[in-house]
């Protein structure tokens, strides 16, 4: 070796230690076959780290995009060709990875090209717009080539890496990626990303040195990773292999993949496609289509649509409707609270999907008159007895009658929502001064507003329903919400 060759071994042009991947160089270049070809190898690498360099932070350093993915060729490669006995060992192996600062020594230059190709080629689909942005969203875009990512992101970008490398047919990548992307959200798989970035490996290979081309055929998988292949794409994939009339799969997947990618739906289209098949649970359909289902019966893509449209409409028009929420299932009452549950999200409760169902099948109103008509709906249940709406014993109808009242007669709940959602009740008999305060109800409850804290010795008149603090005795208030339901 000559001198040179010797002092680029341990220094830099700069006068610096080398990093990680320069290290890895003088190993990977110590090798025979590479000796045998070294100009086409040192162009290769010289390559690779040019295309870390244009594609680094501003003012960063590529070696931090060249080490992470290095890093991404041994873990895949490791995983490629052992399966380990329990998922502790994997994941134990899996760390080990990933605080190694350096390669697999039975990784070789060839193996680093293939993958670098596949990496580049994803690169050149996504600038040229091939992959939906859905893919790229959050802070995979900004970071994904730059420095270590969220660990989440590596279980669709390296099967996306494994199945580029095997040379699988390019127009259905776009197809493979969706679902892994889709896979991220599932609440396990983000709690758990080093297991199921294992798992998305482990499947990628299975899928990938099979003849299988086809994203749909994805599902023979099924028993060996339930937690990847969820009902929901059983259902899905169904659809496309056997679309339902009037249908076929392009115009099925250019409404799910729209679907999913709206911000509320984050993937998962589940309840929606149930509502528009007439099915009570994807595990029924999955069981049915054990015994010989091969199509599902009555799914509408025009009704799917519709019900996507009424979804998107109230998630966006969330403000405005609110009010509707009170007398669900989205809130929880207990004696001194009401509060929106935290345990689901409002936009996925059971009663809320009710709600744009109703919605859809009453899509020649508009949201106001729509939002109104259901008030008025339910104030008539009262039958015009005001004896029954003074006793209402509810604590979530009450709050629900006062939003009616001041929102449509008395105008005085503008911007109620905007930050507190929750409500404190007190009894009005234990409020200092309670002479200054009214409740329309005889076991007269008193709201108050709140965030996230709320003490019930602190009544708070700015966030106090209003007429509870500034009353006009005169007013008939309960007599005026009858008149003005029967309008």
């Amino acid at each position: 070796t000559s001198q040179g060759e010797e002092l680029y071994i341990t220094m830099n042009s700069r006068g610096q230690q080398l990093a990680d991947n320069e290290n890895t160089r003088a190993r990977l270049f110590e090798d025979e076959d590479v000796q045998d070809n070294q100009i086409f190898w040192g162009k290769e690498w010289e390559e690779w780290q040019d295309f870390f360099w244009k594609n680094k932070e501003k003012n960063g350093n590529a070696d931090l995009g060249f080490n992470q993915f290095l890093k991404w060729v041994s873990i895949i490669e490791c995983f490629k060709s052992e399966k380990f006995k329990s998922v502790a060992e994997g994941e134990k192996r899996y760390k080990e990875i990933q605080k190694n600062s350096e390669i697999s020594d039975s990784i070789k230059l060839p193996v680093i090209k293939k993958y670098f190709d596949a990496l580049k080629k994803i690169k050149d689909k996504h600038d040229a717009g091939y992959f939906n942005a859905s893919w790229f969203k959050e802070n995979f875009n900004a970071e994904w080539l730059k420095k270590a990512i969220d660990q989440k992101h590596l279980i669709k970008l390296l099967p996306a890496i494994i199945y580029i490398s095997y040379e699988k047919p390019e127009s259905d990548l776009n197809r493979f990626v969706r679902f892994f992307s889709n896979a991220t959200k599932e609440n396990l798989v983000q709690r758990n990303p080093d297991t199921y970035i294992i798992q998305s490996i482990y499947l990628a290979f299975d899928f990938c040195k099979s003849d299988f081309t086809d994203i749909v055929d994805i599902v023979n998988y099924k028993s060996t990773y339930t937690q990847f292949i969820t009902p929901e794409d059983e259902f899905k994939f169904t659809l496309y292999r056997t679309p339902s009339n009037n249908t076929d799969r392009q115009s099925l997947e250019s409404a799910f993949w729209t679907a999913e990618d709206y911000p509320y739906c984050d993937g998962k289209i589940e309840s929606l496609l149930q509502s528009a098949s007439h099915i009570g649970s994807f595990q029924n359909f999955v069981l049915q289509s054990k015994i010989g289902l091969t199509e599902i019966p009555n799914f509408s893509l025009i009704k799917f649509k519709n019900i996507f449209s009424s979804f998107c409409e109230l998630t966006g028009n969330s403000n405005e409707i609110w009010g509707e929420f009170l007398n669900s299932e989205i809130y929880s009452e207990t004696w001194n609270r009401i509060v929106e549950k935290t345990w689901i999200q409002w936009y996925l409760n059971v009663d809320f999907l009710k709600l744009v169902l109703e919605r859809t099948n009453r899509s020649n109103e508009t949201l106001s008159d729509f939002t109104q008509n259901n008030e008025k709906r339910f104030i008539k249940g009262y039958n015009g007895n005001k004896y029954l709406i003074q006793n209402e014993a509810s604590a979530k109808k009450q709050v629900y009658l006062y939003y009616i009242l001041h929102s449509r007669i008395l105008n005085r709940w503008n911007g109620y929502w905007n930050s507190k959602k929750n409500f404190g009740v007190y009894n009005l008999s234990d409020l200092e001064n309670s002479w200054n305060f009214f409740s329309m109800f005889t076991n007269g409850k008193i709201y108050q507003l709140y965030d996230k804290q709320w003490r019930y010795n602190s009544y708070d008149s700015r966030y106090g329903i209003s007429i509870q603090h500034n009353v006009n005795r005169s007013q008939d208030y309960i007599q005026e919400l009858i008149n003005w339901a029967n309008i």
